[in-house]
Protein backbone atom coordinates (compact mmCIF):
# COMPACT_ATOMS: atom_id res chain seq x y z
CA UNK A 1 0.00 0.00 0.00
CA UNK A 2 1.61 3.24 -1.20
CA UNK A 3 0.57 6.65 0.12
CA UNK A 4 0.75 9.65 -2.19
CA UNK A 5 -1.10 12.51 -3.84
CA UNK A 6 -3.51 12.25 -6.75
CA UNK A 7 -3.44 15.58 -8.55
CA UNK A 8 -5.21 17.44 -11.35
CA UNK A 9 -3.18 20.05 -13.22
CA UNK A 10 -4.18 22.54 -15.91
CA UNK A 11 -2.11 24.46 -18.42
CA UNK A 12 -3.30 27.63 -20.19
CA UNK A 13 -1.61 26.40 -23.38
CA UNK A 14 -3.91 23.35 -23.35
CA UNK A 15 -7.40 24.70 -22.62
CA UNK A 16 -9.96 22.05 -21.80
CA UNK A 17 -7.36 19.42 -20.88
CA UNK A 18 -6.38 18.28 -17.40
CA UNK A 19 -3.35 16.22 -16.47
CA UNK A 20 -4.30 13.64 -13.84
CA UNK A 21 -1.46 11.83 -12.15
CA UNK A 22 0.12 10.98 -8.82
CA UNK A 23 3.26 11.76 -6.88
CA UNK A 24 4.77 10.71 -3.59
CA UNK A 25 6.31 14.17 -3.25
CA UNK A 26 4.99 17.72 -2.92
CA UNK A 27 2.36 18.44 -5.59
CA UNK A 28 3.43 22.03 -6.18
CA UNK A 29 7.02 20.82 -6.75
CA UNK A 30 5.75 18.20 -9.21
CA UNK A 31 3.84 20.87 -11.16
CA UNK A 32 6.98 23.03 -11.30
CA UNK A 33 9.02 20.04 -12.46
CA UNK A 34 6.58 19.33 -15.30
CA UNK A 35 6.48 23.03 -16.20
CA UNK A 36 10.27 23.10 -16.57
CA UNK A 37 10.21 20.40 -19.26
CA UNK A 38 11.35 21.42 -22.73
CA UNK A 39 8.43 22.14 -25.02
CA UNK A 40 5.92 23.18 -22.33
CA UNK A 41 4.87 26.69 -23.38
CA UNK A 42 3.34 27.77 -20.04
CA UNK A 43 3.46 26.51 -16.45
CA UNK A 44 1.09 23.90 -15.04
CA UNK A 45 -1.33 25.07 -12.35
CA UNK A 46 -2.45 22.83 -9.47
CA UNK A 47 -6.25 22.61 -9.67
CA UNK A 48 -6.81 19.83 -7.13
CA UNK A 49 -4.95 17.26 -5.07
CA UNK A 50 -5.58 14.86 -2.23
CA UNK A 51 -3.50 12.52 -0.11
CA UNK A 52 -4.59 8.91 -0.30
CA UNK A 53 -3.56 5.34 0.26
CA UNK A 54 -3.12 3.00 -2.73
CA UNK A 55 -2.28 6.00 -4.91
CA UNK A 56 -1.16 3.93 -7.92
CA UNK A 57 -4.37 1.87 -7.88
CA UNK A 58 -6.56 4.97 -7.63
CA UNK A 59 -4.71 6.73 -10.45
CA UNK A 60 -5.07 3.68 -12.72
CA UNK A 61 -8.80 3.41 -11.94
CA UNK A 62 -9.35 7.15 -12.55
CA UNK A 63 -7.63 6.81 -15.93
CA UNK A 64 -9.75 3.75 -16.72
CA UNK A 65 -13.00 5.52 -15.85
CA UNK A 66 -12.03 8.56 -17.92
CA UNK A 67 -10.63 6.55 -20.87
CA UNK A 68 -13.23 7.86 -23.34
CA UNK A 69 -12.05 11.41 -22.52
CA UNK A 70 -8.34 10.60 -22.77
CA UNK A 71 -6.11 12.76 -24.96
CA UNK A 72 -2.60 11.44 -24.38
CA UNK A 73 -1.20 9.31 -21.59
CA UNK A 74 -2.35 11.39 -18.60
CA UNK A 75 -4.40 14.17 -20.23
CA UNK A 76 -8.20 14.23 -20.24
CA UNK A 77 -10.81 16.46 -21.82
CA UNK A 78 -13.24 16.48 -18.90
CA UNK A 79 -14.60 19.02 -16.43
CA UNK A 80 -12.65 19.58 -13.24
CA UNK A 81 -15.74 18.76 -11.19
CA UNK A 82 -16.20 15.41 -12.95
CA UNK A 83 -12.55 14.45 -12.47
CA UNK A 84 -12.64 15.43 -8.78
CA UNK A 85 -15.90 13.51 -8.24
CA UNK A 86 -14.31 10.33 -9.60
CA UNK A 87 -11.15 10.77 -7.52
CA UNK A 88 -13.21 11.47 -4.40
CA UNK A 89 -15.47 8.46 -4.87
CA UNK A 90 -12.49 6.13 -5.30
CA UNK A 91 -10.62 7.67 -2.37
CA UNK A 92 -13.66 7.36 -0.12
CA UNK A 93 -13.86 3.63 -0.88
CA UNK A 94 -10.37 3.24 0.59
CA UNK A 95 -10.63 5.94 3.28
CA UNK A 96 -14.36 6.40 4.09
CA UNK A 97 -13.86 9.23 6.59
CA UNK A 98 -11.40 11.13 4.36
CA UNK A 99 -13.66 14.09 3.57
CA UNK A 100 -15.69 15.60 6.36
CA UNK A 101 -14.89 19.12 5.12
CA UNK A 102 -14.19 20.87 1.84
CA UNK A 103 -10.96 19.84 0.06
CA UNK A 104 -7.84 21.86 -0.69
CA UNK A 105 -7.48 22.34 -4.42
CA UNK A 106 -4.17 24.10 -4.80
CA UNK A 107 -2.79 27.60 -4.67
CA UNK A 108 -3.57 30.96 -6.22
CA UNK A 109 -0.90 33.16 -7.83
CA UNK A 110 0.20 34.53 -4.43
CA UNK A 111 0.64 31.05 -2.93
CA UNK A 112 -2.54 31.07 -0.81
CA UNK A 113 -4.36 27.76 -0.43
CA UNK A 114 -7.64 27.45 -2.33
CA UNK A 115 -10.50 25.12 -1.48
CA UNK A 116 -12.78 23.35 -3.96
CA UNK A 117 -16.50 23.36 -3.23
CA UNK A 118 -17.86 19.84 -3.82
CA UNK A 119 -21.31 21.26 -4.58
CA UNK A 120 -20.54 23.74 -7.36
CA UNK A 121 -16.79 23.28 -8.03
CA UNK A 122 -15.88 26.89 -7.19
CA UNK A 123 -12.48 27.72 -5.71
CA UNK A 124 -12.60 29.58 -2.38
CA UNK A 125 -10.01 31.13 -0.07
CA UNK A 126 -11.81 29.89 3.03
CA UNK A 127 -12.88 26.32 3.86
CA UNK A 128 -15.88 27.45 5.94
CA UNK A 129 -18.27 28.68 3.22
CA UNK A 130 -18.44 28.68 -0.58
CA UNK A 131 -18.80 32.22 -1.87
CA UNK A 132 -20.43 31.03 -5.10
CA UNK A 133 -23.24 28.74 -3.90
CA UNK A 134 -23.30 29.57 -0.18
CA UNK A 135 -22.74 26.02 1.08
CA UNK A 136 -21.30 25.95 4.60
CA UNK A 137 -18.86 23.31 5.84
CA UNK A 138 -17.87 21.81 9.14
CA UNK A 139 -14.81 23.69 10.39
Amino acid sequence: MSVGYIYVLSNSAMPGLYKIGFTNRDVKSRAQELSAATGVPSPFEVEYYCLTQDVEIIEAEVHKRLAKHQSGKEFFSVSLTHAVDIIDSLTQEIMPDRYSTVRRTGFDNSGRTLYLCPTCGAKNETPQKCLSCGREYIG
